[in-house]
């Protein structure tokens, strides 16, 4: 029982933790706004990457914690965008747009 509480513990430091770091991210991916995002640097990733990571967040004990942001959906075959991130119109449901900033914390997970 001692070992669970401690892991219990220990999850809910990484929690808070991941939540703190990324706290926009957090509040905001997935909302479809983009407004606070105008004039900021941004990255683009895939929205099943934040509802995995969001599952994670809330129930890490029997989430995996997800492990890798896998853009290449996102290029042609020549390394190019398939769509324009300026455009409303080509942003889709599988689209998440994230600060920079929070792109560079999740880079150093």
């Amino acid at each position: 029982m001692r070992g669970i509480r401690k892991q219990a513990c220990r999850w809910g430091l990484i929690h808070y933790s991941f939540q703190a770091k990324l706290k926009h991210m957090h509040d905001n991916a997935l909302t479809g706004g983009t407004l606070d995002l105008e004039n900021v640097p941004c990255a683009i990733v895939p929205a099943q990457f934040i509802r995995s990571w969001k599952h994670w967040l809330a129930r890490p004990a029997d989430a995996l914690r997800p492990e890798m942001i896998d853009n290449s959906s996102f290029l042609c075959e020549h390394g190019m965008l398939l769509f324009d991130p300026n455009s409303p119109g080509d942003l889709n449901t599988s689209i998440t747009m994230i600060k920079r900033s929070d792109w560079d914390v999740l880079e150093d997970l």
